[in-house]
C-alpha cells in the first residue's frame, strides 16, 4: 500500500498538511519530505491516512492504492 501521486504532490505543495502529517508520526518536516521522495511506507501509517482524509476531503481510495504482490 502506497499514497497516490495526487496525495504526494498535495504533500510536497502544501506545507500546512505536511506539518500536519510531521505532527501525527511525531517527526520533523524534513523526516516528512524525505518519507515523500522515498514513498516510504510510514506514510500510510492509519493516524496519517485519517489526517490526510479529514484535511483534505478526499475518500480512503482516493489516497491510497494497493499494489500487486510480486
Amino acid at each position: 500500500m502506497q499514497l497516490t501521486n495526487r496525495i504526494l504532490t498535495e504533500l510536497r505543495e502544501n506545507t500546512a498538511l505536511r506539518l500536519k502529517v510531521a505532527l501525527t508520526m511525531g517527526v520533523g518536516e524534513d523526516a516528512v519530505k524525505a518519507a515523500i521522495r522515498f514513498k516510504r511506507k510510514s506514510l500510510t501509517q492509519i493516524a496519517v491516512i485519517k489526517v490526510l482524509m479529514k484535511e483534505t476531503g478526499l475518500p480512503e481510495s482516493e489516497i491510497v492504492e494497493v499494489q500487486p504482490v510480486n
